[in-house]
């Protein structure tokens, strides 16, 4: 089964579902300490279920472009404490 995100009348293919999931399993666990949505509340929150209000895309743009740079402070703070990097 794949997913897909449908805006207006065109149809875009993403991939499995299993893609997804672990999209929002990486968010929830590497980036969410306080709890699931509690960062990304639009995108782990409607996003998860399926559907996203439309008065709520440009916030829901923000939340995705920062994941990128949390995940990567996530990723050296990770390094960091594990392995002692300087």
């Amino acid at each position: 089964m794949a997913i897909y995100f449908k805006i207006g009348f065109a149809i875009y293919t993403i991939g499995p579902v299993s893609l997804l999931n672990s999209l929002f399993s990486a968010i929830g666990y590497r980036l969410e300490p306080d709890g699931w949505g509690t960062w990304y509340p639009i995108m782990m929150n409607q996003g998860y279920q399926g559907k996203i209000e439309h008065a709520l895309i440009p916030d829901l743009i923000k939340e995705v472009k920062s994941i990128p740079g949390t995940f990567i402070a996530a990723s050296r703070k990770i390094a960091h404490e594990k392995w002692l990097i300087y």
